[in-house]
């Protein structure tokens, strides 16, 4: 089948593609939820610092977030089929790959308590509950809850931020 030139110029000026791919359709689902995650996060930063959250627990919470919901993976390298961290804090030293078992340092790379030692925040407890702030976010709960589950153990943020300054 022949096209005309005119079919053709149409065919790219359109909006709309000529046939509509599950493909296409994926790739834009993707990028609209990882569009409303990025916005989600800034709206989580600005919650979790009106509860007195340090900018390094809030870093960390983020950060395992996407680690724990695969949205991004831990800096690595595969070597003969194991996975070997780059990131060295104590919970990706005691962990050696084997053969039998090659994914130790990736698991332990997804930890709170990595990611806390990583981004230098005190309370790993602030980190997870930042994590599972934006987790419910994500899910469209209610901002009021999630306010909620933030200020949990304000004032001893509040103490510890006088007491620093």
């Amino acid at each position: 089948m022949t096209h005309q030139i005119g079919d053709v110029e149409a065919a790219v000026a359109s909006p709309t593609p000529i046939a509509s791919s599950k493909a296409n359709r994926t790739r834009t689902e993707a990028d609209e939820r990882r569009q409303k995650v990025e916005v989600t996060k800034l709206a989580l930063k600005a919650l979790a610092r009106d509860a007195h959250y340090t900018d390094a627990e809030i870093q960390a919470g983020i950060a395992f977030s996407d680690r724990k919901s695969r949205r991004t993976n831990p800096p690595g390298r595969f070597v003969d089929k194991k996975f070997y961290a780059s990131e060295y804090t104590t919970a990706t030293k005691s962990s050696v790959p084997t053969r039998r078992w090659p994914y130790p340092q990736l698991l332990a790379a997804r930890t709170a308590g990595h990611c806390a030692e990583i981004h230098q925040a005190d309370d790993v407890s602030n980190v997870r509950r930042v994590c599972l702030a934006l987790d419910r976010l994500i899910r469209n709960e209610i901002v009021a809850d999630v306010e909620k589950l933030l200020n949990k153990g304000i004032k001893a943020r509040l103490a510890r931020s006088v007491a620093v300054a």
